[in-house]
């Protein structure tokens, strides 16, 4: 009688309406949707609390582009709790419609305003601005080919005292004339063609293929101060031309 009834209870806990989920709640969204979260979680209402696989749900949390891990605790009668964690960005991925916010893995999980300052947390991290037409194309929940993401990192890490220039740093841009162009960030308004685009040459690119460019452009800064040059077409390391500023200086390849 006794395990009768103990078997009783133990149905009546796991199917009776006391420990079933009749509320979650979340926290940690910047970037992630509450639209995406709740999509996961609203279909467990009414599930037992005691036969929900915490692990499980974490992992299809954990599965949304912009989340990193998930902590899933059922909290007493019926309730869900979910803390989460989102990826942090590596790299903004700029195009005409959006900043785009990589992860370290490629991933695209979130975007910001191109209307308004970039945030001071995302301002210092490398920033590329795509304007190929594909570009357009890229949307939250797609991946950056580790190619072209590797490229632009290389790219936007070089000191530019190794060009000769005097800019605090570097923005990359990627168009489908110039390949990779090299921009300063504030101050003189050059801009340097690299070429290096195409998934089949990318892949072949080493440091000292880089350095040969840097070097061509240092090598133009040595003869001619960088505020008198508006545009460097270095895509040839061994030939290299260039306009100055003002009119007939268009940026174009």
């Amino acid at each position: 009688m006794l395990a009768a009834g103990l078997v009783g209870a133990l149905l009546w806990l796991v199917n009776g309406p006391l420990l079933r989920v009749g509320s979650v709640a979340w926290a940690g969204t910047r970037y992630t949707t509450d639209d995406q979260v709740a999509a996961i979680l609203e279909p467990f209402k009414g599930s037992s609390l005691l036969t929900l696989d915490d692990a499980a749900v974490a992992g299809r949390l954990a599965s949304l582009p912009g989340v990193r891990a998930a902590q899933v605790e059922p909290t007493l009668p019926g309730g869900l709790s979910v803390q989460l964690q989102e990826k942090a960005a590596a790299l903004v991925w700029q195009t005409s419609a959006a900043r785009l916010l990589v992860a370290a893995d490629g991933m695209v999980f979130g975007h910001v305003s191109r209307t308004t300052p970039m945030p001071g947390n995302l301002a210092a991290i490398p920033l590329v601005d795509d304007r190929r037409a594909a570009a357009l194309d890229i949307f939250v929940g797609d991946r950056i080919p580790d190619i072209e993401r590797s490229m632009a990192l290389r790219l936007a890490a070089i000191n530019p005292l190794a060009l000769g220039s005097k800019a605090r740093g570097l923005l990359v841009r990627l168009d489908d004339a110039c390949g990779y162009v090299l921009v300063p960030r504030g101050g003189a308004s050059w801009a340097a063609a690299i070429g290096l685009s195409g998934t089949d040459q990318q892949s072949a690119v080493t440091a000292s293929d880089i350095d040969a460019h840097v070097a061509a452009v240092r090598t133009l800064f040595a003869a001619h101060p960088e505020s008198t040059v508006g545009w460097v077409d270095a895509r040839n390391p061994g030939k290299v031309y260039w306009r100055a500023n003002g009119p007939g200086g268009s940026d174009a390849c």
